[in-house]
């Protein structure tokens, strides 16, 4: 639980599990602060501000291509390998100044010099990154041209410069939809999308990525992709052929694999939302995710009827007000809760 009593966006940006609830990469903490916010929904204000302000302000580690530290490394200490000229301000090798200070110096600046390598190298490739709001979707091309739509409350990550010998790397939390460019035959064809520890590895093809707090689900359209997904002990691979869907739990596991209409589960790019006896627990799940509201159903039995057939995700008024029809009830809004009566 949160045990402090937060009053500013800055006293939240310096709480570490915030970041990780912001950042959705810690179940834990995710829970922890929605808990917290579904306490008292007029902190949503205070989220909102805290969240828009550590990801303007968050500094990324930046991850170095295998082997680069190393070669760095080595090059910078083949320079400092020629023993110093040292001005003895003490013979005796007494005192602060003695051989052991000096050697202790010159590994201090060594690993200094690696530092500055490797941070020279992701100054010259930075990170690109594109958050959408609760609500809102985004069109975004990647450096070799392929084409990413991010869902609402959604996260994408990449290199502003690709190698053309390099695998081409995203890092996607939330939901995207992904439409691969092929490559040339020179270089590295190979496209990598990272959910998590699911890699879909791709060459040139169509699919949908879903990877939120309960599972990673992937759907493919078209072409070919292989999962590989990183299990405790080994790492189980999966081939996928356009119309399956596999989910991949947190805890790295496959557990389930469907044939499905791959066109209707992307359908939300065209602002559709498809149900196919779908539990309103799990719809309530998604308006959270989609739309950042805590659901309450003041009839519990509500929360297990299924619905079938296709909703209008055109603006949120547009959708709850189906939702109220479809249900025939009424929706309140107090803040960030929706209240089905």
């Amino acid at each position: 639980m949160v045990s402090k009593n937060y009053q500013t966006a800055e006293e939240l940006v310096l709480d570490e599990t915030f970041g990780e609830y912001v950042r959705r990469t810690r179940p834990e903490s995710i829970a922890i602060w929605e808990t917290w916010l579904a306490a008292d929904p007029a902190r949503a204000s205070l989220v909102r501000e805290a969240s828009a302000l550590l990801l303007a302000l968050q500094i990324k580690p930046q991850p170095v291509p295998e082997g680069l530290a190393e070669a760095e490394a080595a090059r910078f200490l083949e320079k400092i390998k020629a023993p110093p000229r040292v001005v003895k301000l003490n013979p005796a090798g007494r005192g602060w100044l003695g051989p052991r200070w000096a050697q202790g110096l010159a590994a201090a600046i060594a690993l200094l010099l690696v530092a500055a390598g490797v941070w020279w190298l992701g100054f010259r490739n930075p990170l690109v990154v594109y958050q959408t709001a609760y609500g809102q979707t985004q069109q975004v091309q990647l450096p070799d041209g392929s084409q990413v739509t991010l869902n609402a409350n959604s996260r994408l990550e990449f290199r502003q410069h690709w190698a053309a010998d390099q695998p081409r790397q995203v890092w996607v939390t939330g939901e995207g939809f992904f439409e691969v460019a092929h490559r040339p035959a020179q270089g590295s064809a190979k496209f990598i999308v990272n959910a998590g520890k699911v890699a879909v590895e791709v060459l040139g093809t169509k699919f949908n990525v879903f990877n939120r707090q309960a599972n990673v689900k992937v759907s493919l359209n078209t072409g070919k992709i292989r999962l590989k997904v990183a299990e405790p002990d080994r790492t189980e691979q999966v081939e996928m052929t356009p119309g399956d869907l596999v989910e991949v739990a947190k805890a790295q596991t496959v557990v389930r694999r469907a044939r499905v209409d791959a066109e209707k589960v992307s359908a939300w790019k065209q602002q559709q939302l498809f149900l196919d006896q779908t539990t309103m627990h799990e719809v309530a799940r998604l308006i959270t995710e989609n739309y950042g509201y805590q659901v309450h159903f003041a009839n519990q039995s509500l929360a297990n009827r299924r619905l079938s057939g296709s909703l209008s995700l055109a603006s949120e008024a547009v959708f709850f007000n189906s939702l109220e029809t479809i249900l025939g009830t009424e929706i309140s809004k107090e803040n960030q809760r929706l209240i089905f009566h």
